[in-house]
């Protein structure tokens, strides 16, 4: 073979492989990853970090997932969070502190389970929509900000009746009326 036809294999055999990983890599990170196990401790996590109850109630959250990508043994859990403090007024269920947005939830897996290392919160006002762009991917952005009022009004809706209901069943032994 001649070194022109041998140097051009190699450099087709090396682009090839390179290419090959840097699909696979890509796949990879943007692979979805649902686990019971995460839900359960995402459901656990939210009421402990998302709001401070500011009424002496107690502090309950639903969740949307909008995605979630795995990178260097982390995985990147994105969710829309409503979370609702609620505290009892002569038998009767009260709604205090409360909140909706966009949240990144950064877990690593162990043999004991998954622990959430770190939450990133977008920030408020005029800088909202630049710290969304700074903490979400591009895909998961789209869902976030191209949202009709319609589609985000249903998704807080919903989410808001789940914690509702989650305070409901937590009082239900203590109020007058559900």
């Amino acid at each position: 073979m001649s070194r022109k036809r041998t140097i051009t294999i190699v450099v087709l055999i090396a682009t090839t492989s390179l290419l090959m990983g840097l699909y696979f890599n890509k796949r990879h990170a943007t692979e979805e990853v649902y686990d019971p196990q995460l839900d359960l401790v995402i459901k656990d996590y939210l009421p402990e970090n998302i709001i401070s109850p500011s009424s002496g109630g107690k502090v309950f959250c639903a969740y949307d997932w909008l995605g979630s990508d795995t990178k260097n043994d982390k995985t990147y859990v994105y969710a829309w969070v409503v979370c609702s403090e609620y505290y009892l007024t002569e038998g009767k269920i009260e709604e205090g502190t409360g909140t909706s947005l966009p949240v990144v939830l950064v877990t690593v897996k162990s043999n004991s389970g998954y622990q959430i290392n770190e939450l990133k919160k977008p920030n408020d006002g005029t800088y909202y929509a630049q710290s969304i762009k700074n903490i979400f991917p591009k895909r998961i952005r789209e869902k976030i900000l191209n949202t009709n009022s319609d589609e985000y009004n249903k998704r807080v809706d919903i989410l808001s009746s789940q914690v509702l209901l989650q305070a409901k069943n937590y009082f239900s032994g203590s109020t007058s009326d559900l």
